[in-house]
């Protein structure tokens, strides 16, 4: 299976490092991020050159007036990159250094 590469489509926002025009790029997997125009990279040598800079685009959270039906705490709706949305519990979080999941595990897509 071959993967055709979509388009990408410049940003009215300039680099922070170097100035020059951002890209929005999608990789295969449907992921977003934001990329510095003047960065390449080279297929052949399998090397990186111009500026770096890159920004991964995350979801949109709002909350909502609803409580848990668990644990009673504020709902919020999180409308991920793709543009899937799920009503989760505001205590939800993610511990970065235990590598796991903390607060309430309500969730529910939309």
């Amino acid at each position: 299976m071959r993967w055709f590469a979509a388009p990408d489509q410049e940003l009215d926002e300039k680099c922070p490092k170097c100035g020059s025009p951002l890209v929005l790029k999608t990789t295969r997997f449907g992921k977003k991020l934001k990329k510095c125009s003047a960065g390449t990279w080279d297929a052949a040598t399998r090397t990186a050159s111009g500026c770096d800079y890159v920004e991964w685009v995350k979801g949109k959270t709002e909350e909502l007036g609803e409580e848990c039906p668990k644990c009673g705490a504020k709902l919020v709706m999180l409308t991920t990159s793709n543009g899937k949305r799920l009503k989760k519990c505001s205590t939800n979080k993610w511990d970065a250094q235990n590598r796991m999941a903390v607060g309430c595990d309500f969730v529910e897509w939309q």
